[in-house]
């Protein structure tokens, strides 16, 4: 049977994280759900706060923490995306 890749470790080259994450952002991060109505509009400035109010300044970690906040629908849709498909805001609205 084949190895899946991501279970290769000689397949992918991944260099380490700059910087760790914050500790359990799950729990302080705002949660994005459009099926409860909430807009890009309405969740970036909530999320911008958070990140604020806990100190987090590197951007390599807001940028990996941020689809922390999905829930529902848009988790399960961004989740099962290929890596690296949504290069910036406009892809991912």
């Amino acid at each position: 049977m084949a190895q899946i890749p991501w279970n290769n470790p000689g397949v992918v080259q991944m260099i380490p994280p700059l910087h760790p994450l914050p500790i359990h952002p799950k729990r302080w991060l705002p949660k994005f759900n459009p099926d409860d109505g909430l807009t890009t509009e309405e969740h970036l400035p909530n999320f911008m706060l958070a990140i604020n109010l806990n100190g987090v300044t590197e951007e390599d970690c807001v940028v990996r923490i941020f689809p922390y906040t999905f829930e529902g629908t848009i988790g399960s849709w961004y989740f099962s995306l290929p890596v690296g498909l949504i290069k910036n805001r406009d892809m991912l609205e």
